[in-house]
């Protein structure tokens, strides 16, 4: 999970700081994961992905 913390840029903070707001804060959390998930880097597995 670090890695989704330091994707996420909306706070300039340290990520033990932001691992805490994020277990107190589901919305926060969600940014997190979307950060995380915006710029992934799996390949593309059509199968997957439904075409």
């Amino acid at each position: 999970m670090p890695f989704a913390l330091e994707r996420e840029s909306s706070f300039r903070r340290s990520i033990r700081q932001k691992s805490r707001r994020a277990a107190m804060n589901d919305q926060y959390m969600v940014s997190v994961l979307a950060a995380a998930l915006s710029n992934s880097t799996l390949p593309y597995n059509p199968t997957v992905n439904g075409v």
